[in-house]
């Protein structure tokens, strides 16, 4: 009787129910696929790092070492478990050509290493360790895609050809934000290079679970071992894997928990329009003596069937695009090892969202108990008109706005990581050009020579060097760490700082977010900076965002004293800006020619570098955004054509009697369309409002983990103001003018005769 009653339901209100499946898929589809995406990222990483068996903590240095040295401190601590120290020849990207694609202007730092023998191994596409012959070469699995390499290809270092036979997996240097990436070669190929480049040690330690690694860093810069360089951990080795493909998942996630909001309101508004539908049935059944909580559990049996079938189509178009957009992560990553707990995860996650959802229509179906018998069956204590009308405007406005905001904000997040000043946020200067002298002898003399170049060079605008070494702070418990300080002026081509400003007088300093966090210091505070001349204290006048070099850097206005000659630079950069009639691609060309003369520099164009960098986070980014844009357009069309037509189903003896009187068709469509074209209008702008606003805090909050603060969007004008919205409003239109279409079949007796 129960299942008759509920087939008949369905039957009669096909377009009602279908509006809440459609709802309840959708949002089960977007968390479904969140979750899926975020168990195979963890998963891929975690299994990638683990086989690689990543080093815990890593120091990279430039210079000599003591080896017996750093083998003694290691025996002497119990936490350690594995030590190694691995060679990595840094070449000049010029030399290197993949078939014939130079690398000459590429952001990375590009070298070559062999195999490790310990931990840190580069594995191949099948998660095994590479072994290589002569003349053979494995390439990182990121330039696979960029520039379209295949096995068998040739790659060309020095005049030296190499054939690909394998493209590897780097756990620590596979994302584009690593600014370094390893070829690998055999043994004897790696000592035939060693004239043309220039070597740099990883210092590698595999720590105890119980290990706390901020206390080792701080023991070992204690303990006077080599730190010309950086300093990683296996957390920022995590989080730098994780982060083009993370930034996408957190899109989605995004967009799922706006889907969900609307998903609840519209699924409101179509439970009562059913109610109201209903409302004799609901009668007749109170009037043969069945219960109003009979009644309540028919009807929530139907909602619980529409949920099954909508979580079932949610987990199996999840899975589908699971595949597309998890396609480079498992091409970067690796397999995650998890696909069954993926499943489970995915569809616990579609079916909290219909528990949520029916939670929502069981306290609505007390309605259905409030209604006597003889109110039911005699239509008396409707709600007027004039309420309806607002009921109905309310669920279009939010409607509207959330497909905006939809749209807007993964487009805004794209345009501001894409934009060239995204480099302030990264730490780098807001300049048009960057260079770079890392790989060679003298860095001090060579970059005294472009100084002097530059400031003849009369294309030239302005140019700034500055100088890095490697630092030590005292901090209030005497212990003593290492930081890599950047010497210069810092005012002509600034980064972003949240807080204060740039050092301009000798004794004061800006931190790098992340190293203001570690160190509990703050703009105001006092820090002791051991320097050539003894120890000193600096002033924090600042704190900037930088997500370089792990995040963990500083800034001094003074120049570091003998730099023209000095041997303990680590590397030197120059900002340049050009003149507005100077040739930029003539300029570049020219000055990376001068890597040939073994200057070791690399010359970048600041967009490209910012492409170069973000390659994987932009087209990660893109590729959300358009999934954003076609979910809020599907759904959008879907659910503004169920609201038309529920809304003339509803009017339909109304619309009746007008045509009745005398009336057109079209002119009865017209109070409609006009009726949500404000309500589309308006939504629309609200969307755009809390887009920028609430969205630009969100995408904060996100980057802020990773040394990014005081994030602001860079707005894409056309795409926010004229692209978004004009889709908005041609898909709108379509959904209205499909959905008065039925006015036409309404006949003017219906009134009089019914349907």
């Amino acid at each position: 009787m129960n299942w008759q009653i509920i087939k008949n339901n369905f039957r009669k209100n096909k377009l009602l129910n279908f509006s809440i499946f459609v709802f309840m898929a959708a949002a089960g589809v977007l968390f479904a696929v969140t979750i899926c995406l975020f168990v195979q990222l963890t998963g891929s990483i975690s299994h990638l790092m683990s086989i690689a068996k990543t080093p815990d903590f890593l120091q990279m240095h430039a210079g000599s070492i003591d080896e017996t040295k750093i083998y003694e401190f290691a025996d002497g601590k119990p936490e350690v478990t594995e030590c190694q120290i691995n060679t990595f020849l840094n070449l000049d990207s010029a030399l290197i050509y993949l078939e014939d694609n130079s690398l000459a202007g590429s952001s990375q730092d590009n070298g070559v290493c062999v195999q490790s023998k310990r931990f840190d191994y580069l594995v191949d596409m099948k998660d095994e360790l590479v072994t290589l012959q002569p003349g053979e070469i494995g390439v990182p699995v990121c330039y696979m895609r960029q520039y379209q390499l295949k096995t068998g290809d040739t790659v060309t270092i020095a005049d030296k050809e190499f054939e690909i036979v394998s493209f590897i997996r780097d756990s620590q240097m596979n994302s584009m934000m690593a600014s370094s990436k390893r070829f690998l070669v055999c043994r004897e190929d790696y000592d035939e290079l060693m004239e043309v480049g220039t070597e740099e040690y990883l210092i590698e330690f595999l720590l105890s679970d119980e290990a706390d690694i901020s206390v080792f860093s701080t023991e070992y810069a204690a303990a006077g071992l080599p730190g010309n360089g950086p300093c990683i951990t296996a957390g920022l080795i995590r989080m730098m894997n994780a982060l083009s493909d993370g930034i996408m998942i957190m899109i989605i996630l995004f967009v799922s928990v706006l889907v969900l909001t609307v998903a609840l309101v519209c699924i409101r508004f179509i439970v009562l329009t059913g109610l109201e539908h209903d409302r004799k049935e609901i009668g007749m059944l109170k009037a043969l003596g069945i219960s109003k909580k009979d009644i309540r559990k028919l009807y929530f049996s139907k909602y619980i069937v529409i949920a099954a079938i909508a979580d079932t189509v949610g987990i199996c178009i999840a899975m589908l695009l699971k595949k597309t957009l998890g396609s480079q992560i498992e091409e970067l990553y690796g397999n995650s090892q998890n696909e069954g707990l993926m499943i489970l995860m995915a569809a616990a996650g579609a079916i909290f969202i219909s528990v949520i959802t029916l939670f929502s229509i069981w306290r609505m179906l007390k309605r259905t108990e409030a209604l006597s018998a003889l109110k039911a069956l005699f239509d008396m204590g409707r709600e007027k008109k004039k309420k309806q009308s607002a009921k109905n405007a309310l669920p279009v406005i939010l409607l509207a706005a959330a497909s905006a905001m939809l749209m807007v904000v993964p487009a805004n997040l794209l345009s501001t990581i894409s934009a060239p000043e995204f480099v302030t946020y990264m730490g780098i200067g807001n300049s048009e050009i960057r260079m770079d002298i890392r790989q060679c002898e003298d860095i001090g003399k060579n970059a005294s020579e472009m100084s002097s170049q530059l400031t003849k060079d009369s294309r030239v605008e302005a140019f700034v060097r500055l100088d890095t070494i490697s630092t030590k702070v005292r901090t209030e418990d005497s212990t003593e760490i290492n930081i890599m300080a950047e010497y210069g002026d810092h005012t002509i081509f600034p980064v972003s700082y949240s807080k204060g400003s740039a050092p301009v007088k000798k004794n004061e300093i800006a931190l790098s977010m992340l190293n203001a966090k570690d160190l509990g210091l703050d703009v105001g505070d006092r820090i002791e900076v051991i320097t050539e001349t003894g120890a000193e204290f600096f002033e924090i006048c600042g704190i900037y965002s930088d997500i370089t070099n792990g995040g963990k850097t500083a800034k001094i206005a003074s120049p570091y004293k003998t730099a023209n000659e000095s041997k303990e630079i680590m590397w030197s950069i120059f900002y340049v800006s050009l003149k507005d009639n100077a040739d930029k691609n003539q300029w570049l060309e020219e000055y990376r020619a001068l890597t040939e003369n073994g200057m070791g520099m690399k010359v970048s164009d600041i967009a490209s570098y910012v492409q170069a960098t973000f390659g994987q986070t932009i087209e990660q980014v893109r590729m959300a955004s358009v999934v954003a844009v076609i979910v809020a357009a599907g759904i959008l069309f879907i659910v503004l054509l169920l609201f038309v037509r529920l809304r003339i189903a509803r009017d339909r003896s109304d619309i009746s009697l007008y045509k009745a009187l005398g009336f057109r068709s079209k002119e009865a469509a017209f109070k409609y369309k006009r009726e949500y074209a404000c309500g589309v209008l308006l939504g629309i702008l609200t969307g755009e409002i809390l887009g920028f606003f609430a969205g630009s805090k969100l995408a904060g909050i996100m980057l802020r983990s990773l040394g990014a603060d005081g994030f602001r969007f860079i707005l894409n004008l056309p795409n926010v103001f004229v692209i978004i919205p004009l889709v908005i409003i041609v898909v709108c239109a379509a959904a209205v003018y499909i959905g008065v279409y039925e006015i036409k079949n309404i006949m003017p007796a219906e009134c009089v005769t019914g349907r």
